[in-house]
């Protein structure tokens, strides 16, 4: 007796040409009265999960005592169909000549349902009878989409008619096998590009969801900004994608077939220009800096600036201390040569122009003085600010003594006595020296600066009679920074005004009623004052310091702090040009008068927003939400969110040296 005849529906997804891994074979021994039956194995293939990739079904009646050819066991199965059919005779065969290629899907799967009773159920065999409705629904994988049904037919086979619904096909089962193929294809999106205030054109690039591919590189500008990636947020602070980035979707909805990416711009630092002096008391600048705002040309314009040194003294160069590069031995230095100096192509950086000055030299000659003096004295060469002793004096005037120099002919005092220390006679050229003559008779009254650098007197010497001559007396005046003390003769004090009167000197340049020569010395000590430390809006508190003038004193070490802020150094409040110094400077000569309070303030550098920069250890493990973001120093970030790839798992955040920060996936 036949049974009703059944036929088997052959379901193939897209193919691969690789033979699946066949861990289970079922294994059949036919034997005589045996019922009909369907046969199926299940595979398990790695890294791709279980798949239905092979089957074997006996589709006809009860096995005849005559038996079934290649019924003890079935040998090579993988990858093939084998169809148990009746021989006229009355005998059975394997007909396994239709071998059927299975495999992994590629982009989506499929189940077969059939009509039983007014609903569709699995058909886990796939063994289907003729007139049988049958449903087949392809279920694409994420981001792929269906286009359609392949079917395979023999030759002179006619194709099977169906209805398509969504993503199901509906069909009556024919008198024969059948063999359909979905046919799927991954969902595209178009990413645009926004240069997002920059200049500059990106055309447009194609992407296919799930397909790692990198961004175009960025060809986009900013003058006054620096390129940090990219972001679907036009607003951000924070690059979501770094330049050339590969990715594999930027929208988890793949309805989105449009994405736009704006640039995300980073402000470069403001670029400070700025022209100052070596040395401010050899001279000065005609303007101390320019602000270009994020290292562009600043408002108004970049202009000349000119080197102007001070009495006795010359300018020498302009140095560019930044790059240590010369530039001009012109005094004035123009726009064009700062700019070249200054811009490196595209944006300015803070670049230090530094104006070198020297001390002017001039020549000293020494002139007799007198017509029947005799002797040479070479001239002798000064220069400017450094304090220097005159020669010894080698002319000679018979019947006469020498008590020192005059700088103008006719003088009756000397201004200068005999191997003087002195400094500064004139700003340049030439200055002459005269000698002073006094009859042997007289005596000299000789009055001097204990030290020369502090403070001068005037006059220097008196030639007077003995008996008969009249006292001038002398006045000291201290030189800056320095102060008088007292007068002195023989070491001990005799005055402390600063006017040494004819009586005071009367007191001690006489005896017995007569003058005697005598020398009073004129004494001077440094300044002191003070300096006090302003925190300029910082935080913190510092004491006084005590400065003493022309002595090299190390500034104490900054306390104060400020949030957001770096310490600069400090420059004296009030004082132009300005002048900065370094934390822990060497300085000297802050304030010349003697108790005088000199205010530093602090100089405060606004720290620059800092770059966040988060990534995945490895791409293909996973992903994060953020590449980069922009925080302002007293700010907080917003962190980024770690994402494992399928299969993988997050472990931790490191920072930069590989340590360990968190174990969270936000971060």
């Amino acid at each position: 007796m036949l049974i009703t005849s059944a036929y088997t529906l052959i379901y193939i997804p897209t193919l691969i040409d690789e033979e699946p891994n066949i861990t289970a074979l079922s294994k059949k021994q036919f034997s005589s009265g045996e019922a009909c039956y369907s046969l199926n194995y299940f595979v398990s293939e790695a890294g791709v999960g279980a798949r239905y990739t092979s089957y074997h079904q006996i589709l006809n009646d009860t096995v005849a005592s005559t038996g079934v050819k290649k019924t003890d066991a079935y040998p090579n199965f993988s990858a093939a169909s084998y169809i148990v059919s009746k021989n006229a005779d009355g005998t059975y065969y394997n007909a396994d000549s239709n071998k059927v290629l299975t495999g992994t899907a590629s982009n989506g799967t499929a189940k077969v349902q059939a009509l039983s009773n007014g609903v569709y159920v699995d058909v886990a065999g796939r063994h289907i009878e003729k007139g049988t409705t049958v449903r087949l629904t392809a279920a694409p994988d994420t981001y792929c989409n269906l286009t359609g049904w392949t079917e395979q037919t023999a030759a002179g086979q006619t194709a099977v008619t169906y209805v398509r619904t969504g993503n199901s096909i509906t069909f009556t089962m024919p008198d024969r096998d059948v063999k359909f193929t979905p046919v799927f294809e991954r969902q595209k999106y178009t990413v645009t590009f926004n240069a997002n205030n920059g200049t500059g054109t990106m055309g447009n690039q194609e992407f296919e969801y799930g397909i790692a591919e990198k961004l175009n590189e960025n060809t986009f500008t900013r003058p006054g900004y620096t390129f940090l990636g990219w972001s679907t947020d036009k607003n951000t602070k924070g690059a979501a994608y770094s330049d050339k980035q590969s990715i594999t979707k930027i929208k988890s909805d793949s309805t989105v077939k449009n994405v736009t990416l704006y640039a995300v711009w980073k402000a470069d630092a403001d670029a400070y220009l700025t022209y100052t002096s070596a040395d401010a008391n050899m001279g000065t600048t005609s303007r101390i800096y320019d602000n270009c705002t994020h290292g562009l040309e600043s408002n108004p314009p970049i202009a000349a600036v000119t080197a102007e040194p001070k009495d006795g003294y010359h300018f020498v160069k302009w140095y560019d201390y930044t790059n240590k590069q010369d530039i001009s031995t012109n005094a004035g230095l123009a726009a064009d040569q700062i700019k070249t100096h200054a811009n490196n192509g595209s944006i300015y950086k803070t670049t230090a122009f530094v104006a070198y000055f020297e001390a002017n030299s001039y020549t000293v000659k020494y002139d007799k003085n007198a017509d029947g003096a005799s002797g040479t004295m070479e001239d002798q060469s000064f220069v400017y600010d450094k304090l220097q002793k005159l020669q010894e004096n080698k002319f000679f005037r018979d019947g006469y003594l020498f008590f020192g120099w005059a700088t103008k002919k006719g003088e009756t005092i000397a201004t200068y006595s005999n191997a003087q220390s002195v400094e500064n006679l004139v700003t340049g050229g030439t200055v002459t020296m005269y000698a002073m003559w006094e009859n042997n008779s007289d005596v000299v009254l000789s009055y001097t600066a204990a030290d020369a650098a502090m403070g001068g007197v005037r006059p220097a010497a008196q030639a007077l009679d003995p008996i008969s001559g009249t006292v001038d007396g002398s006045s000291a005046e201290a030189k800056t920074g320095y102060h008088f003390v007292n007068w002195t003769y023989n070491g001990n004090p005799v005055s402390i005004d600063t006017a040494l009167s004819s009586k005071v000197v009367d007191q001690y340049a006489k005896v017995n009623g007569n003058y005697v020569s005598s020398r009073f010395i004129a004494n001077f000590a440094p300044n002191t004052y003070k300096v006090k430390f302003d925190a300029n809006e910082g935080m913190g508190t510092m004491d006084d310091q005590i400065l003493t003038y022309d002595k090299e004193t190390n500034l104490n070490t900054n306390v104060f702090t400020r949030k957001g802020y770096v310490f600069g150094g400090w420059y004296v409040d009030g004082v132009t040009p300005v002048q900065l110094y370094k934390d822990g400077a060497s300085v000297m000569n802050l304030a010349s008068d003697q108790g005088a309070t000199v205010t530093l303030k602090a100089v405060w550098t606004e720290l620059p927003d800092a770059e966040l920069s988060y990534s995945s250890g490895n791409e293909e493990h996973g992903s994060v939400s953020t590449a980069t973001e922009i925080v302002d120093p007293n700010g907080k970030p917003d962190g980024a969110t770690a994402s494992a790839a399928e299969g993988y798992h997050f472990v931790n955040w490191t920072d930069a040296n590989g340590t360990e920060v968190s174990t969270e996936a936000p971060y």
